[in-house]
């Protein structure tokens, strides 16, 4: 069985050495029992020999974290490495970013612009004509509407003599 698993993991001898995370013993594969297997944590370089140029393993990560192509077995071994890489380059952000003195740029207060004071004046202006135009358009129906109904009035009185 240990030739077997060397020959899947590209070790040529009889024997693949697999490190153990609870302790710095190196240990056959085949002397391992079920609980010490599932916590050996072989080197990728072991597990899964690529000849891949890392571009061309960074571009089918990619690939494969969008479901372009389907994922293999190397995919698989290096996702905790980048999972645990993508939270330290976050931790590091966040770190960088809490420890600054100086408030955002976006925080602080500034004067506007002329052009900012001019539109702003356009619209109130505006808003003041729309206002003074729907007042004038009230009184209008509603002198409007009592000439009608005065006119009204007048030609019922002539129609019913």
């Amino acid at each position: 069985m240990a030739i077997l698993l060397g020959s899947i993991f590209g070790n040529s001898s009889s024997s693949a050495n697999v490190t153990v995370s609870e302790s710095s013993n190196t240990s056959s594969v085949g002397d391992l029992g079920y609980g010490s297997y599932t916590s050996a944590k072989p080197s990728i370089a072991q597990a899964y020999p690529s000849n891949k140029s890392p571009l061309s393993t960074i571009k089918d990560d990619f690939l494969m974290d969008i479901g372009a192509i389907p994922k293999d077995a190397s995919y698989y071994s290096r996702l905790a490495e980048r999972n645990e890489a993508s939270k330290n380059a976050m931790n590091a952000l966040i770190a960088t970013n809490s420890n600054k003195d100086h408030a955002s740029p976006a925080s602080i207060p500034r004067e506007p612009t002329a052009a900012e004071l001019e539109a702003q004046r356009k619209a109130a202006a505006l808003a003041r004509r729309k206002e003074e135009g729907q007042t004038a358009r009230k009184e209008y129906e509603r002198k409007k509407g009592t000439l009608v109904l005065a006119q009204r009035k007048k030609y019922t009185a002539m129609l019913n003599v």
